[in-house]
C-alpha cells in the first residue's frame, strides 16, 4: 500500500520528499542548446517541435509563445533511451496569460505506451516556479515535453527548464564480479565535451543492459579523485586511459571506431577511439557475459545468479569505423553494434528537411536567397535560375559562384562550432536528377562529378583550417555516378557511393543480377580512384511500399561485405528500421531485426559467419518457432536469385509472391505460429506473416482478375487473416492508403474509421469473409433473346461513371483506365445452369477514349486469355463488338469473366528519391463499357 501510495503521489505530480532510497542524477537532461542561439542564421527554435512550423521564438534563453488564432505548442525531446530512472523531476519558471499547460509523454518503437502526465499551469504575469515528479512509463524508450497555450491573446513564456532522473537504489539483482570482487561502479572521466558525453553515455548503456537483464543496478559515476581509480569498477573512455591498466602501446594500437579492454585485478578498462569505439567495447563486453541486444527490448540473458569475469585482454578495430543505422527513427543503435547517431551532424540546428541528407538546401535555402541572390542557384535548361518557390528538397546550386561557396563554408563552420559531438557533416545539394547548373563557368568545371567535388573541396579547405578533425560527406548519386575525370576529393572529404540509380542498379533485392553490372563497374572505379575516402549511402529496404515482403537479406549481406572488405570509412543506411511509431508501422523489409543485427556485424568484420549468426539469432528471437521460421527464411530469401528477380528499391513490382510461393510460405508461417503459441515469440512470427499476406493479397487479388471461383474461399480467408493479424499487432499504417488498397485489390469499400481494422466493413469481413466479399458481386444477370446479359451494375471494379458521353441521356458505365490507376480491371460472374455444347459469342458494348491512340485490352474467361490487343470500339459512338469464347471453356455453375486495360504509361519517372514517380495523366488510354451479352447457341 505504501508503494502504491507513493506512485500515486508521483503520478499526480504532488511535491513530496519522496522515496528515501531515491537518489538524483545531477545532470540536466535538457541541454542549454534549446534556449540559446547556436548559429547566426537560424533561431534555436529549429530544435523544437513541430518541425518547420514553429510559431514561437527563443529570445534571451526564454521560450516565447502566443496562441495566435486558436492554439500553439512547443515541444522538445527528453533523451531516455538508456535511462534506468523510476521517475523524473521536472522544474521550470513560466509566465502564462490564458489557458496554458504542459505534458510529458512517453514513447516506444514497437508498442503503445499510454502513460503521460499533463498539468494546467495557473495564469501568472510574473515568473512563477513549477516543480513536479513524473513517474517513468514502464519500458519507455523516448520522452517529450510539450507546452501549450490556447485561446484569444493567450501567451506563454518558459525558462530554466530542468529534467533530472530519479534513480531507484536496489540491492537485488545479479551481481557483477571482477576477478572475484563485486563491481562497485562504472566510471567515466571529464575530458573534452564530445568524449565526456560519449564516455558517460557508454557507461549508462552498460548499466542499462546489465539492469535490464536482471543485474543489480550499478551506479554510473564521474571519476574525479585518486580514490575513484582505486575502486573495484569498470572504467570507460578517458577514465580507462587514466586508471593505469592500459599501456600506451595498447592504446596506440586502437584505430578509428576501435577499442581495447583489459581486466586486471579488480578493475576493467575500456578505451576507444571515435566514432563509437567505447560503445563497441561495451557491446563486446556484454557478449562476453552472454548478453546480446537482438531487438527492441529483447536481450539474451546470462545464466546463474552472478556474472563473474576473469582476467582478459581484448581489442578490435572495425572494418567500417562509422556505421550509421538510421539517423531519424531508431533508438539504441549502439547496443546493436552501430555507431552513435550524434557523430553525424545535428542538422536540426539548421532546420534540415530530412535529417542530414541533402543538407545544403537548409544550410543556404532558396527561400532565404532566391529573390536577393538568384545567381546562387542553378541555371536551368530554360535559361532561367531556379525560382524562389522551388521545392527545397530539389534545389541545386551554381557551384562556380565563389561568394556562395564562401558563405556556405562560413555557415558550416558555425554549425561545427555549435555541434561539438559530431565528426561527419553531409554536404549534398538537393535530390533529383538533371538540375545541375548550366552556366558557362560551371560547365568549364567539367563533369557533374568534377563540379560537385571541386565545390565540396573549396568548402572543405576552409572548414578544415578551423576543424581539421571534421569530415564532409558528399554523394556519388544520380547525376554523379561516374568517377571524377580531373578532381580528387580533399583529404577531409569522403564520397558516399549510392547504389540506387534504377538505370544502373536494377535490383537491390538480388545483388548478382545482370542489371547491377554497370552500377558495380562504377563502384569499382570509385574504389580504385579513392580507396581511402570511400563511404556508402545504402538502400537496404523498399521505399515504394511499406508492407511488401522484401527478402533482400542476402543482397544486403553482399553489400555489407563489400563495404567492409574495401574499408569504407562510413556506411549510412537509409530507413533501416524495424517496427516503429509505437508499433503502428512495420519496417519495410523482411526479417528486419535479424538483418539489422547481421549487417552491423558484417561491417565490423566481413568474415563473420553469417549462417551461425542467423542460427543464434533465431534461436533466441523465435524460441520454439525457430525451426519453422528458418525454413521460411531460407525459402523466401532464395527466391530472388532463383528467379533472377529485378526490383529497384523505389519500384513497386507485382508478381513476386506467386500463389504457389504464398501457399508454401504460409505453411511454414502457420507452423511457426502454432509453435510460438501465446508466448512473446508469437509477435515476432506475425511481423513476418503480415508482409507475406499483404504481398500475396496485392499480387493475387480480385483487382487484377486473378481470383476465380476455385480460389475465392482461400482468398477471402487470407484477407480476413491479414485484417486480424494487423489488429493483433496494432499496425495501422499502410502504403498506399488502406481504403485505396482494399478497393484496388479486393474491390471492397471500407470507411475512414481509425484504426482501419475497427471499420464496420472490416469487422464484417473478419467475421464472415466469404459473405462480406460475396455481397460485393451482385447477381444482376438477366435473360435476353438467345442468351443472357450482365448489365453494368453486375460488373465489379473499374471506375463508375454517370455521363452522357456520346449518348442522348446520362447513363451508368464502367471506365477502365490504365493499370497503374487502380481502375484498370472489371470482373463479372456468369452463372449457367448447364455447360454450353458449342462456342459462345460475347458481345461487349463500349467506346474508346477520344485521343488519337487506341487503348489496349485483354479478355479472360475462367483464367484463359481469349483476346489481347487494341480495343475494337470506335471513338465517337457506342457499339457492341463480338468476342468468341471457345467451346468447352464455359462450365455449369459460376464462370469468371475479367476485362483489363493493358495500355502502358508513357510518363517517364524521374531519378532521385523525391521525384521518382512522375505525375500520371489518366485522361488518355481509357475505354468504357456498359454491358456484356452472351449468345449461347
Amino acid at each position: 500500500m505504501k508503494t502504491a501510495y507513493l506512485l500515486l503521489l508521483m503520478f499526480c505530480g504532488t511535491a513530496y520528499s519522496g522515496n528515501p532510497l531515491a537518489v538524483y542524477n545531477e545532470d540536466n537532461l535538457i541541454r542549454s542548446d534549446y534556449f540559446r542561439p547556436l548559429v547566426s542564421f537560424y533561431n534555436a527554435k529549429t530544435l523544437w517541435q513541430p518541425h518547420k512550423k514553429q510559431k514561437f521564438e527563443i529570445l534571451d534563453h526564454t521560450l516565447v509563445m502566443k496562441a495566435g488564432e486558436k492554439s500553439n505548442s512547443a515541444g522538445l525531446p527528453v533523451p531516455i533511451a538508456y535511462s534506468t530512472a523510476e521517475a523524473f523531476d521536472v522544474s521550470f519558471a513560466y509566465k502564462a496569460d490564458g489557458r496554458c499547460s504542459f505534458a510529458m509523454t512517453f514513447g516506444h518503437m514497437e508498442k503503445y505506451t499510454p502513460k503521460s502526465v499533463s498539468r494546467s499551469l495557473p495564469p501568472s504575469s510574473k515568473w512563477k516556479d513549477f516543480k513536479i515528479r513524473i513517474p517513468k512509463s514502464p519500458r519507455a524508450m523516448s520522452a517529450a515535453l510539450t507546452f501549450y497555450c490556447s485561446g484569444e491573446n493567450a501567451a506563454f513564456s518558459l525558462k530554466d527548464l530542468v529534467v533530472r532522473e530519479v534513480e531507484p537504489v536496489s540491492e537485488s539483482g545479479r551481481k557483477l564480479y571482477l576477478n572475484g570482487k563485486e563491481c562497485e561502479a562504472i566510471y567515466w572521466a571529464p575530458g573534452d565535451t564530445a568524449n565526456s558525453y560519449y564516455d558517460r553515455k557508454a557507461a549508462q548503456m552498460l548499466r542499462f543492459a546489465l539492469f535490464r537483464t536482471g543485474g543489480k543496478l550499478i551506479p554510473v559515476k564521474k571519476a574525479v579523485t585518486e580514490s575513484d581509480y582505486r575502486t573495484n569498477a569498470v572504467f570507460i573512455g578517458t577514465a580507462a586511459e587514466k586508471c593505469g591498466l592500459l599501456a600506451k602501446k595498447e592504446i596506440s594500437s586502437v584505430k578509428e571506431g576501435g577499442y581495447v579492454m583489459k581486466l586486471t585485478g579488480n578493475k576493467l578498462a575500456i578505451a576507444g577511439k571515435r566514432p563509437g569505439g567505447v560503445f563497441l567495447g561495451v557491446v563486446d563486453l556484454l557478449e562476453r557475459m552472454g548478453i546480446s541486444y537482438l531487438a527492441t527490448d529483447l536481450f539474451t540473458k546470462p545464466h546463474g545468479n552472478t556474472l563473474a569475469l576473469k582476467e582478459f585482454v581484448q581489442s578490435r578495430n572495425p572494418a567500417v569505423p562509422m556505421r550509421l543505422q538510421d539517423t531519424l527513427r531508431y533508438l539504441r543503435p549502439e547496443l546493436r553494434g552501430y555507431s552513435p547517431h550524434e557523430e553525424f551532424a545535428n542538422y536540426r540546428i539548421i532546420n534540415s528537411f530530412e535529417g542530414a541528407c541533402h543538407s545544403v538546401t537548409s544550410l543556404l535555402s532558396i527561400a532565404e536567397f532566391g529573390k536577393t541572390k538568384p545567381e546562387f542557384f542553378a541555371l536551368q535548361a530554360d535559361g532561367k535560375r531556379m525560382p524562389p518557390d522551388t521545392n527545397a528538397a530539389v534545389v541545386q546550386y551554381c557551384m562556380s559562384n565563389t561568394e556562395l561557396t564562401s558563405l556556405l563554408a562560413e555557415r558550416l563552420i558555425e554549425v561545427m562550432k555549435a555541434d561539438p559531438y559530431s565528426t561527419y557533416y553531409p554536404f549534398q545539394p538537393g535530390d533529383g536528377a538533371g538540375r545541375f547548373c548550366r552556366c558557362q563557368e560551371c560547365e568549364k568545371m567539367g563533369s557533374a562529378t568534377d563540379r560537385l567535388l571541386a565545390w565540396t573541396n573549396r568548402v572543405a579547405e576552409k572548414t578544415s583550417r578551423v576543424f581539421p578533425e571534421k569530415k564532409l560527406l558528399t554523394f556519388s548519386y544520380v547525376d554523379t555516378y561516374e568517377p571524377p575525370v580531373k578532381v580528387l576529393p580533399h583529404k577531409n572529404v569522403y564520397v558516399e557511393y549510392c547504389p540506387y540509380h534504377p538505370e544502373v542498379w536494377g535490383s537491390q533485392i538480388y545483388y548478382g543480377h545482370e542489371y547491377n553490372k554497370t552500377g558495380k563497374e562504377y563502384m569499382s572505379a570509385w574504389e580504385k580512384r579513392i580507396p581511402d575516402q570511400m563511404a556508402a549511402f545504402t538502400y537496404p529496404v523498399n521505399y515504394a511500399e511499406i508492407q511488401n515482403v522484401w527478402p533482400a537479406f542476402h543482397a544486403n549481406c553482399e553489400f555489407s561485405k563489400r563495404y567492409a572488405r574495401n574499408r569504407y570509412r562510413v556506411v549510412e543506411h537509409c530507413f533501416f528500421v524495424p517496427t516503429f511509431g509505437n508499433g503502428t508501422v512495420l519496417g519495410s523489409h523482411s526479417f528486419a531485426d535479424l538483418s539489422i543485427y547481421v549487417q552491423a556485424r558484417l561491417l565490423i568484420d566481413p568474415e563473420t559467419d553469417i549462417d551461425s549468426m542467423v542460427h543464434r539469432f533465431m534461436k533466441h528471437y523465435y524460441g520454439p518457432a525457430a525451426p519453422a521460421m528458418r525454413k521460411y527464411f531460407d525459402l523466401i530469401n532464395a527466391e530472388p536469385e532463383k528467379r533472377k528477380w529485378s526490383q529497384n528499391c523505389e519500384m513497386a513490382r507485382r508478381g513476386f509472391v506467386t500463389p504457389e510461393l504464398a501457399a508454401e510460405c504460409l505453411k511454414y508461417l502457420h507452423e511457426a505460429e502454432a509453435e510460438a503459441g501465446q508466448t512473446m515469440y508469437r509477435r515476432y512470427v506475425l511481423k513476418e506473416k503480415l508482409p507475406l499476406l499483404w504481398s500475396d493479397l496485392t499480387d493475387n487479388c480480385r483487382g487484377t482478375g486473378k481470383i476465380a471461383i476455385h480460389n475465392f474461399k482461400t482468398y477471402a480467408a487470407r484477407l480476413a487473416e491479414y485484417c486480424k493479424t494487423s489488429r493483433e499487432l496494432g499496425v495501422t499504417y499502410v502504403k498506399p492508403q488502406i481504403e485505396q488498397w482494399f478497393w484496388n485489390t479486393a474491390v471492397y469499400k471500407i470507411g475512414k474509421t481509425k484504426p482501419w481494422y475497427d471499420d464496420p466493413a472490416v469487422v464484417r469481413l473478419m467475421e464472415n469473409p466469404e459473405k462480406a466479399l460475396g455481397a460485393m458481386i451482385p447477381n444482376c444477370q438477366e435473360a435476353i433473346s438467345g442468351g443472357c446479359r450482365i448489365p453494368v451494375k453486375g460488373l465489379l471494379g473499374g471506375q463508375e461513371q454517370r455521363s452522357n458521353w456520346f449518348r442522348q441521356e446520362v447513363a451508368l458505365s464502367k471506365c477502365l483506365r490504365r493499370p497503374t490507376s487502380g481502375f484498370g480491371t472489371v470482373q463479372a460472374v456468369l452463372r449457367l445452369e448447364k455447360s454450353p455444347g458449342d462456342k459462345v459469342l460475347l458481345r461487349i458494348r463500349g467506346i474508346d477514349n477520344e485521343k488519337k491512340e487506341k487503348a489496349l485490352m485483354e479478355l479472360l474467361v475462367n483464367g484463359k486469355n481469349i483476346y489481347r490487343g487494341i480495343v475494337p470500339w470506335g471513338k465517337r459512338a457506342w457499339t457492341a463488338e463480338e468476342f468468341t469464347i471457345p467451346a468447352g471453356l464455359l462450365r455449369k455453375g459460376e464462370n469468371d469473366i475479367v476485362i483489363r486495360n493493358i495500355t502502358q504509361d508513357t510518363e517517364v519517372d524521374g531519378l532521385g528519391g523525391v521525384n521518382f514517380a512522375a505525375k500520371r495523366n489518366y485522361f488518355w488510354g481509357w475505354f468504357m463499357i456498359d454491358r456484356l451479352d452472351f449468345i449461347i447457341r
